[in-house]
Protein backbone atom coordinates (compact mmCIF):
# COMPACT_ATOMS: atom_id res chain seq x y z
CA UNK A 1 0.00 0.00 0.00
CA UNK A 2 0.94 3.69 -0.84
CA UNK A 3 1.94 6.39 1.63
CA UNK A 4 2.89 9.20 -0.53
CA UNK A 5 5.11 12.03 0.59
CA UNK A 6 4.98 15.92 -1.65
CA UNK A 7 8.53 17.23 -0.74
CA UNK A 8 9.84 20.98 -1.85
CA UNK A 9 13.03 22.08 -0.75
CA UNK A 10 13.63 25.82 -0.95
CA UNK A 11 16.91 27.15 -0.45
CA UNK A 12 18.95 30.73 -1.34
CA UNK A 13 20.17 31.68 -4.93
CA UNK A 14 23.38 32.05 -3.32
CA UNK A 15 23.55 28.04 -2.92
CA UNK A 16 25.35 26.27 -5.95
CA UNK A 17 22.36 23.99 -7.34
CA UNK A 18 24.05 21.21 -8.49
CA UNK A 19 26.82 21.11 -5.70
CA UNK A 20 23.34 20.73 -3.47
CA UNK A 21 22.16 17.51 -5.78
CA UNK A 22 25.08 16.50 -5.64
CA UNK A 23 25.30 16.57 -1.39
CA UNK A 24 20.90 15.28 -1.56
CA UNK A 25 21.92 11.98 -3.70
CA UNK A 26 24.06 10.60 -1.42
CA UNK A 27 20.41 10.68 0.77
CA UNK A 28 19.21 7.11 0.44
CA UNK A 29 15.70 6.32 2.54
CA UNK A 30 14.57 2.48 3.17
CA UNK A 31 17.00 1.76 0.59
CA UNK A 32 16.29 3.64 -2.25
CA UNK A 33 18.47 6.45 -4.08
CA UNK A 34 17.00 10.00 -3.34
CA UNK A 35 16.19 11.42 -6.48
CA UNK A 36 14.78 14.93 -6.76
CA UNK A 37 14.26 17.43 -9.41
CA UNK A 38 14.99 21.11 -9.69
CA UNK A 39 12.34 23.59 -11.25
CA UNK A 40 15.11 24.56 -13.08
CA UNK A 41 16.36 20.85 -14.84
CA UNK A 42 17.28 21.18 -18.45
CA UNK A 43 14.95 18.46 -19.18
CA UNK A 44 11.89 21.26 -18.41
CA UNK A 45 10.84 23.88 -20.53
CA UNK A 46 12.19 27.09 -19.05
CA UNK A 47 10.18 28.98 -16.73
CA UNK A 48 7.31 26.07 -17.04
CA UNK A 49 5.81 27.00 -13.83
CA UNK A 50 3.63 30.16 -14.48
CA UNK A 51 3.61 34.01 -13.79
CA UNK A 52 5.58 36.83 -15.56
CA UNK A 53 8.79 36.41 -13.83
CA UNK A 54 11.66 33.82 -13.75
CA UNK A 55 11.80 32.48 -9.54
CA UNK A 56 14.12 33.98 -7.03
CA UNK A 57 14.87 30.95 -4.87
CA UNK A 58 15.79 27.53 -5.87
CA UNK A 59 12.96 24.86 -5.38
CA UNK A 60 13.44 21.41 -5.64
CA UNK A 61 10.64 18.81 -6.01
CA UNK A 62 9.66 15.04 -5.33
CA UNK A 63 7.35 12.57 -4.10
CA UNK A 64 7.93 9.60 -2.07
CA UNK A 65 6.51 6.68 -1.03
CA UNK A 66 7.05 5.50 2.98
CA UNK A 67 9.46 8.52 3.12
CA UNK A 68 11.11 9.46 6.62
CA UNK A 69 10.77 13.13 6.68
CA UNK A 70 12.39 13.61 9.92
CA UNK A 71 15.53 11.37 8.61
CA UNK A 72 16.03 13.71 5.75
CA UNK A 73 15.36 16.36 7.84
CA UNK A 74 18.35 15.97 9.72
CA UNK A 75 20.46 14.87 6.40
CA UNK A 76 19.82 18.01 5.21
CA UNK A 77 21.14 19.96 8.60
CA UNK A 78 24.60 18.13 7.34
CA UNK A 79 24.70 19.91 4.19
CA UNK A 80 27.25 23.04 4.77
CA UNK A 81 24.86 25.59 3.50
CA UNK A 82 26.19 29.12 2.86
CA UNK A 83 22.86 30.56 3.48
CA UNK A 84 21.53 28.19 6.54
CA UNK A 85 18.21 30.41 7.37
CA UNK A 86 16.78 29.91 3.73
CA UNK A 87 16.51 26.46 3.82
CA UNK A 88 13.41 25.19 4.35
CA UNK A 89 11.25 21.63 3.38
CA UNK A 90 7.78 21.95 2.40
CA UNK A 91 6.08 18.65 2.91
CA UNK A 92 2.58 16.95 2.70
CA UNK A 93 2.08 13.28 3.52
CA UNK A 94 -0.58 11.49 2.14
CA UNK A 95 -3.06 11.92 4.91
CA UNK A 96 -2.23 15.53 5.51
CA UNK A 97 -4.62 17.85 4.73
CA UNK A 98 -2.08 20.59 3.76
CA UNK A 99 1.59 21.00 3.70
CA UNK A 100 3.76 22.12 6.28
CA UNK A 101 6.78 24.55 6.31
CA UNK A 102 10.02 23.13 8.30
CA UNK A 103 12.37 25.49 8.57
CA UNK A 104 15.91 23.58 9.06
CA UNK A 105 17.48 26.00 11.18
CA UNK A 106 16.71 28.21 13.81
CA UNK A 107 18.19 31.18 13.69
Amino acid sequence: MSNVTNLILSFSLSENEQEILEELEKFSYNQNEFEIVSVNDDKLPNAWYGGTKNLETNLFIGAYNHFESEKFIDFLRKISWKEMGEVQVIIKGQFDDRFRVENIFSI
